[in-house]
């Protein structure tokens, strides 16, 4: 058995995390700020194969990794992998992967399904690529965040996961300051599809702060961890035990023992 002990993550408390889609300039400029004031961090996942990736994301990725953030696959390129032909999607997959560990030399653990369309086929090439996808933590609800969604659906989804002790998992592409930069056509390509409004994504995260002694804010990598762990582990407290060969097969999805202390 190994044994390891928390320091990031609270085994007690109900996760809830945020995740964005695509490649956007505003992950950095105007998601990752919101998240920091608050000393929280969250998820964004990325499509590698995008037309000249490298010159207009890497760096600001790379930053934000840095800064505790995940950084995860989003497939190569924003394909519906259902549609796929089987070689064609787990290329796509497989490209993603190494695409994302070459540019910032971090493996990405978790993988976010275009379009959240997945085949029983699909999810299999998936999860031998990954730890987990955002569509299958186990017990967890799913809500989208979108600009024309009012602030008291997500209101009242933490409240329901509070009380049921179940992950929440936001998922989202982009944000606006204003309803009428959401349906400003110019911006499209800055906001992306259904951009949530700032306001009520910094609303949202400081009712999670507002209840830190029962939620905590995680990336999904490290929600994953906590489900991985409470799968095959037991928890004693601030400490956790795993078998050895759990232990080891993290390793295949770039958790070393020194990427988990980070995360853990």
């Amino acid at each position: 058995m190994n044994k390891m002990r928390f320091s990031r993550i609270h085994p007690e408390k109900t996760a809830v995390c945020f995740t964005f889609d695509d490649n956007f300039s505003r992950h950095g400029g105007m998601i990752a700020p919101a998240f920091l004031r608050r000393g929280f961090r969250c998820t964004f996942y990325v499509n590698p194969g995008e037309e000249g990736f490298e010159e207009k994301h890497k760096e600001a990725y790379g930053a934000l990794l840095r800064q505790g953030f995940e950084i995860g696959s989003h497939g190569y390129v924003h394909d519906n992998l259902s549609k796929l032909p089987p070689a064609h999607a787990l290329k796509n997959l497989q490209n993603a992967a190494t695409r994302i560990r070459d540019c910032f030399g971090v493996y990405p653990a978790t993988f976010a399904f275009p379009y959240h369309d997945y085949t029983g086929q699909t999810l299999a090439m998936a999860k031998a690529l990954h730890l987990e996808t955002r569509n299958t933590l186990p017990y967890s609800v799913w809500v989208a965040i979108r600009s024309g969604t009012p602030l008291s659906v997500y209101l009242s989804a933490v409240s329901q996961c509070v009380s049921q002790n179940r992950p929440l998992v936001f998922s989202g592409h982009s944000a606006v300051t204003s309803r009428e930069e959401a349906d400003d056509e110019r911006l499209k390509n800055e906001t992306g599809y259904n951009p949530i409004l700032l306001g009520d994504l910094e609303t949202l995260l400081d009712e999670i702060k507002s209840q830190s002694g029962r939620l905590q804010a995680l990336t999904f990598e490290q929600a994953a961890l906590l489900a991985y762990i409470r799968r095959y582990g037991t928890i004693d407290g601030d400490a956790f035990f795993l078998p050895q060969e759990r232990f080891d097969a993290l390793s295949a999805f770039g958790l070393c023992d020194k990427r988990l202390k980070k995360l853990i």
